[in-house]
């Protein structure tokens, strides 16, 4: 697999201006990915930097991306990162604009909870 750098290599920051996000409403998260760094943004808001971004060493050509959860056999440092997976519901997934999975065949669920908008 992908050898990934130490997380020591990054600094990173949590903006808290995302808000709370269990409100019973949809959110548009954007994540971008480049060699200065990666930013996640909510609601048009910078929730998350990590600099620098995409290391120059590592070829990205073929990566799997995971949304929303991890599977039980992934790196300690993954498990670490994002020890919670996600809760709730996904849709409309790009990978560029206005460009949608809508073939679902490679895409599978793991450690993800069913999407209930009611619980």
């Amino acid at each position: 697999g992908t050898k990934f750098p130490e997380p020591s290599r990054y600094l990173s920051r949590m903006a808290p201006h995302a808000g709370f996000l269990g409100d019973a409403e949809w959110h548009t998260v954007i994540v971008r990915f480049d060699r200065k760094n990666i930013t996640v943004m909510v609601d048009q808001l910078v929730a998350y930097v990590e600099e620098p971004g995409l290391a120059t060493e590592i070829d990205y050509d073929d990566v799997e991306l995971f949304i929303g959860g991890i599977t039980e056999e992934d790196s300690a440092t993954a498990k670490k990162t994002f020890p919670y997976n996600f809760k709730g519901c996904i849709d409309q997934i790009s990978t560029k604009e206005d460009s949608y999975i809508t073939n679902y065949i490679d895409i599978y669920s793991e450690n993800v909870k069913s999407c209930q908008l009611f619980p």
